[in-house]
């Protein structure tokens, strides 16, 4: 009498099912001894209870348009960033893999294998057949649940990379055109600066040719020209350059690098420098910073690797069955075959592995302990981002009042020298330095007005930059921070 497969082994496969919510050998995760501020260290006449949340589009702020347009170019186009995508694809698949390892593997196999003895095909040996075969190792010790919890925080911290890449590069765009707005307005200092002093040339040396003035104040006055000239060179290198890697950042082609101009916005001084001041306690700072939810994640990856090389100490036990037909003509196969089925089940345990097993849990303690520093450092790196960040906002502001005041203060000492000059008073050197210094100043004033805004940017990355309000890389939720990390080393179970 024909019989299906054997009802003990549908019963081994259900009670399988059941014994799958068993242990796992991963070490339970214990929050960091941290000690956290309870306030923010808010720059001078900001009040940080009054705090603000970060748009996820930080940078349109600053209201320029042309700066929003380079931004999206590099979120679209940016090859550090398009990788990063693709790192997260890979952990996607990866995650795919761990998953089907947890369910039985079923497969068809076909065979025919006909025997010819002395040319005569001999059919006793049934050689066609087909049939359906199915095995499934069953995850007692949570062996392949841990790898899948592996392979999912993986796949979040990847993501985490790829948003913290993404505030990164929206911060390099950012602070780049800022730097190249002022490289642009000390090329138009220099250049009016240039233009005034040949000017003043022009008169000294028709003063001198009337004999009017010394040969000396000629040759200083020529001195200042050149001053100004070598300065103008220098400003346009600069500019060349600093627009090269801004192209190269926004991903573009060898030969828009080469050839064409970036596009220009707002003048630097009339771009705001608007105050940030973080919304929340300062320990909302780990479930707002991409990098840090990536040091959380890849710990809580190496927690579960843990729980995988455990699990190499305990018995493997697998479950297998077969269900087919044979026939010795391969026309009678599906016609009036014999059937067939088979079931049973295997274990195995390592007995002398000369300390395999034990390297491999050894190690991956010792993964989890590097996980550990690293997102206890990570930690401590955010909070010193910000505090550096906040002072950098405070001192830039008042940098560029002072500038503003020194600018003003020798743009009316070179007026009273020219003036003292003119009349006889002073010599010219007097109206010399009084140039030098309105110019330098000048100079200094561009550089920290582009300074003061990229301290803005500064606070708003440290902040995180309002990123989780983003899609994410794709269609997948944003990952969301874990509760706890280790304590401590995990022991031998």
């Amino acid at each position: 009498m024909k019989r299906p497969l054997s009802r003990l082994a549908l019963a081994a496969f259900a009670v399988s099912g059941l014994l799958l919510a068993g242990c796992s050998l991963a070490p339970d995760l214990q929050p960091p001894a941290l000690s956290m501020p309870e306030t923010w260290n808010a720059p001078d006449g900001m009040d940080a209870s009054a705090g603000e949340a970060l748009s996820a589009r930080w940078w349109t702020r600053f209201g320029d348009p042309a700066l929003d347009r380079l931004v999206d170019e590099a979120f679209a186009h940016n090859r550090d960033l398009l990788a990063a995508l693709a790192r997260v694809e890979y952990a996607r698949a990866q995650l795919g893999l761990s998953r089907a390892e947890q369910f039985p593997q079923l497969s068809g196999q076909a065979v025919a294998q006909p025997t010819y003895v002395n040319g005569t095909l001999v059919t006793s040996q049934a050689p066609y057949s087909a049939a359906f075969s199915v095995s499934w190792e069953l995850d007692l010790w949570g062996k392949y649940r841990n790898a899948t919890s592996a392979a999912r925080s993986r796949l979040a911290a990847s993501q985490s990379a790829w948003a913290a890449l993404r505030l990164t590069l929206a911060g390099q765009v950012a602070s780049a055109y800022f730097q190249l707005r002022s490289l642009d307005l000390q090329l138009a200092t220099a250049e009016r600066t240039l233009q005034s002093r040949q000017a003043a040339l022009t008169i000294n040396q028709a003063r001198y040719e009337a004999g009017l003035i010394s040969e000396l104040d000629l040759t200083q006055a020529q001195t200042v020209v050149e001053t100004a000239r070598t300065a103008l060179f220098r400003t346009r290198t600069s500019i060349e350059s600093a627009e090269g890697s801004l192209a190269a950042l926004l991903g573009r082609s060898p030969r828009d690098i080469l050839l064409n101009r970036l596009e220009r916005g707002r003048a630097l001084e009339d771009l705001p420098a608007p105050p940030v001041i973080p919304a929340g306690v300062p320990s909302t700072l780990l479930a707002r910073r991409p990098d840090l939810i990536e040091a959380e994640q890849n710990l809580a990856a190496a927690n579960a690797d843990v729980g995988v090389a455990r699990a190499a100490w305990l018995p493997s036990i697998s479950l297998t069955g077969a269900l087919g037909v044979i026939s010795p003509q391969l026309a009678d196969l599906f016609r009036s075959p014999l059937d067939t089925h088979s079931y049973g089940g295997s274990a195995a345990v390592p007995l002398i592995d000369f300390g395999r097993v034990r390297a491999g849990v050894e190690a991956s303690q010792a993964q989890l302990k590097e996980q550990y520093a690293a997102y206890e450092q990570a930690i401590l790196n955010a909070f010193s981002d910000v505090r550096g960040a906040l002072a950098a906002q405070r001192e830039s502001a008042l940098v560029v009042a002072s500038l503003e005041q020194q600018v003003r203060q020798f743009r009316q000492a070179l007026h009273l020298a020219r003036l003292r000059y003119d009349n006889g008073y002073s010599p010219y050197l007097d109206v010399l330095d009084a140039e030098r210094s309105l110019f330098q100043s000048e100079m200094d004033l561009a550089t920290a007005r582009s300074d003061r805004l990229v301290s803005v940017v500064r606070v708003c990355m440290a902040l995180g930059g309002g990123w989780q309000e983003g899609a994410g890389p794709d269609s997948a939720t944003a990952p969301q921070p874990a509760t706890s990390v280790p304590s401590a080393a995990p022991q031998r179970p």
